[in-house]
């Protein structure tokens, strides 16, 4: 996230706006400022008679616990994706998509793994010729 426009900048462009010499659009441009944040820094100016920014609205807070995705993956290594999701569900109550369960796992560098070695394969690929 970028951080706000600096109050100079904001009071002079305010300044410009109320010596008239130009037009909004060209204030903008001047100022390389969109002219809706223009527009919205005369409203907040009008109405408040302040240019201080708002704080950040943000979005949810991440609420996703990596400790009980891990004690899943230590439990049981070799669920999929979509087991781990309704396992994690089942423990927390929240749901998650299978993109966010596998992003966590690479967060936390916990791989899922079907079996620790493989076995050997039988056939070599060819058959033996009879005698």
């Amino acid at each position: 996230m970028g951080q706000p426009y600096s109050m100079d900048l904001r009071r002079r462009v305010i300044a410009a706006c109320e010596a008239g010499e130009c037009t909004r659009r060209e204030i903008a441009q001047q100022f390389q400022i969109s002219e809706a944040t223009l527009y919205a820094w005369l409203e907040r100016w009008r109405t408040r008679n302040s240019l201080t920014p708002e704080p950040h609205g943000g979005g949810p807070i991440a609420r996703f616990d990596r400790e009980v995705l891990r004690e899943l993956v230590e439990e049981q290594n070799d669920r999929t994706l979509a087991e781990y999701a309704q396992a994690y569900e089942e423990r927390t109550g929240r749901r998650y998509s299978i993109p966010r369960i596998c992003t966590a796992l690479k967060e936390l560098r916990l791989s899922r793994k079907r079996r620790l070695y493989a076995p050997r394969s039988s056939s070599t690929g060819r058959s033996r010729p009879s005698a």
